[in-house]
């Protein structure tokens, strides 16, 4: 599965401080690669997370709907709420059903 770590996963220790070696700058540059397609870098890592996380959905409820809902949320996107509908409109729509269904001959 391609998927960019955090760049610590890269780095190594030195001096007491986390910085790229040539090994692990390149592994980071390829995996920032495989997804090439996303301009910018803090995109490419959320949807490769995103992936991640469907992967793991699927793996947990053997369904694709919750597994999308469980990525959207563990990379922190929630949906908007639907629109509330009034049932006044469900019972206009069914009385102009109902004339219109008298009107047409059988």
């Amino acid at each position: 599965m391609n998927v960019i770590l955090p760049k610590e996963y890269y780095q190594v220790q030195l001096n007491g401080s986390l910085v790229f070696d040539e090994l692990g700058w390149w592994h980071y540059q390829r995996d920032l690669e495989k997804f090439e397609g996303i301009e910018s870098e803090a995109d490419r890592i959320a949807h490769s997370r995103f992936l991640f996380y469907c992967a793991h959905g699927m793996m947990l409820f053997n369904n694709r709907v919750q597994a999308l809902q469980y990525a959207m949320r563990r990379i922190g996107y929630e949906p908007a709420e639907p629109p509330t509908l009034n049932p006044q409109v469900w019972l206009d729509l069914e009385a102009a059903i109902n004339r219109a269904g008298k009107t047409v001959p059988a």
